[in-house]
């Protein structure tokens, strides 16, 4: 089956605010999952996870209890099936903002959404955005990946794969738009538009433990990023996003700390 400028856009995670979508094009404002392998780099997978107002803690519209949600989308088969299995794999998960306001984002023109591999101490820290112009450059190569997905072969229902792109030159697969060059194993910083960070996370020779991905949301000129969640793969295929703590809870929480500290303190005087 071909898909002509269009895509099977696979999203069906817990929650009402978390529905199915249909046949549907790519719209901005939307984020996607990107997975290509370093022994395969012909097939590459691309899913469109829907309005990044559903991942956004910020706008009140991700999941309002902040508990995580999986996104049955992916898992353990598909992966199998697409690349054999689920070892050297790499993946972000990107999205961008080229018009205004668009599915209710009040997010500027030439915002950013990209993933940030978590370290070993499950950390990231925010980086400073570029200007709109530059932004803009790097939303033309996020935009080129998703278009190469869009134009090729229905790998499984609901999922559009990138079989072989880097064969055809008129279209750039999320292998080759992701990275500056084809080498699996270099840092991939978006043809060189995007210094700031690696967005990419990868399960390694051997799967053996869940990977983590922090999602930044970038606003052109920004001192730093803004935090909005975690995505996770783990062996088994599970794919999960934790919704970032708002930032009413992060408050109560704080005061909350301090409310107990200054009982200590009373405590002790007394």
């Amino acid at each position: 089956m071909n898909i002509k400028k269009t895509m099977l856009v696979a999203t069906a995670v817990a929650g009402s605010l978390w529905g199915q979508k249909a046949l549907a094009q790519f719209n901005s404002g939307d984020l996607v999952l990107g997975i290509r392998s370093s022994t395969a780099a012909s097939t590459n997978l691309v899913i469109d996870l829907g309005s990044a107002a559903s991942f956004d803690p910020y706008q009140g519209t991700a999941n309002p209890n902040g508990s995580a949600v999986t996104l049955s989308s992916v898992n353990a088969t598909l992966l199998n099936s697409v690349f054999g299995n689920m070892n050297n794999l790499y993946f972000s998960v990107f999205g961008y903002v080229d018009q205004g306001n668009p599915q209710g984002l009040a997010q500027p023109v030439n915002t950013i959404f990209l993933t940030k591999p978590e370290n070993g101490s499950g950390v990231t820290s925010p980086s400073s955005s570029l200007s709109s112009g530059a932004q803009s450059q790097t939303i033309g190569y996020l935009a080129a990946m998703f278009t190469g997905a869009s134009t090729s072969t229905a790998i499984s229902t609901g999922v559009a794969g990138e079989v072989a792109s880097l064969a055809n030159p008129g279209s750039i697969s999320y292998a080759k738009g992701i990275q500056n060059n084809l080498n699996p194993s270099s840092p991939a910083n978006i043809h060189g538009t995007w210094a700031r960070y690696n967005p990419e996370g990868t399960t390694g020779a051997s799967f053996s433990s869940g990977v983590s991905l922090d999602l930044y949301q970038q606003v052109p000129g920004a001192a730093a990023g803004t935090l909005l969640g975690t995505f996770n793969l783990d062996p088994t295929g599970a794919f999960t996003f934790q919704p970032a703590p708002e930032p009413t809870s992060v408050a109560l929480l704080g005061g909350g700390l301090l409310a107990i500290a200054a009982v200590r303190r009373f405590n002790r005087k007394s």
